[in-house]
């Protein structure tokens, strides 16, 4: 037999056993849950804004080998179909539940709707390898996006970015508290020597900046950083001085 007919051999053989395997088929209709965040942000002094993200519907589900393009391929990759459609997000200035008909305000209403991302989808087709072979990738992935409406304006900008305080914590808030050397008793700029290199033998100068706050010294990159790179705690010691004499 020649290499061609011994390879050709090989790869019935393993197709075979492949296909012998046992198999299972997967179709999943999931509805994809609801989100809303809520912001303290009133633009009218009056109603509140939040962010209602859709995630839409989301189908998992596997597909048959013969839809595989090369017949090589047969019985060789376990095929997903990933499928997440309908998800959409808005703005909506006051009072609005997902319980209500639609996101279209009458001429009368006091809710206002400002669209951030139109109704799309995303399709993902996986394909896993059964058994490794060094023919053919392990995995293959292929994202098809349909398309894609984005509506931006400054009005959706500010409140988007109202939307990015609430998970931003309350670091500007109360940023004293949080970081203690926004009070210190002392701070400029010092020369600091660190050591850098394999086995910490190279000794490199850098600018840092220093706060000493009581008896802690917090050395900053700069000012304003909300980490330190390192701190140290001084111990003061006390001696009492002692007299001595004679009447």
């Amino acid at each position: 037999m020649t290499i061609d007919e011994v390879k050709r051999t090989a790869q019935q053989q393993v197709n075979k056993a492949l296909k012998d395997h046992a198999r299972f088929f997967l179709d999943l209709d999931i509805a994809a849950p609801k989100i809303s965040i809520p912001t303290d942000f009133c633009p009218d002094n009056t109603h509140s804004t939040k962010l209602l993200l859709d995630l839409g519907n989301l189908v998992i589900r596997t597909q048959d080998d013969s839809e595989l393009a090369s017949p090589d391929e047969m019985n060789l990759y376990l095929q997903f179909d990933l499928v997440l459609s309908d998800v959409s997000a808005v703005l909506v200035d006051g009072d609005y539940h997902w319980s209500e008909p639609s996101l279209s305000g009458s001429a009368g209403s006091s809710v206002s709707f400002l669209p951030v991302i139109d109704k799309c989808g995303v399709i993902l087709n996986l394909q896993q390898i059964r058994a490794k072979s060094p023919s053919y990738p392990s995995t293959r992935l292929s994202v098809r996006l349909p398309f894609l409406g984005f509506h931006f304006s400054p009005a959706r900008y500010h409140r988007l970015m109202q939307v990015v305080k609430i998970f931003q914590g309350e670091d500007s808030d109360d940023a004293d508290f949080i970081n203690p050397w926004n009070r210190a008793d002392f701070e400029g700029w010092l020369s600091v020597l660190n050591w850098k290199g394999v086995g910490s033998r190279e000794a490199v100068w850098q600018q840092r900046y220093l706060c000493l706050v009581g008896p802690f010294l917090y050395v900053l990159e700069r000012p304003g950083s909300r980490s330190y790179k390192q701190y140290l705690r001084f111990i003061y010691l006390c001696f009492g001085s002692f007299a001595s004499g004679s009447i």
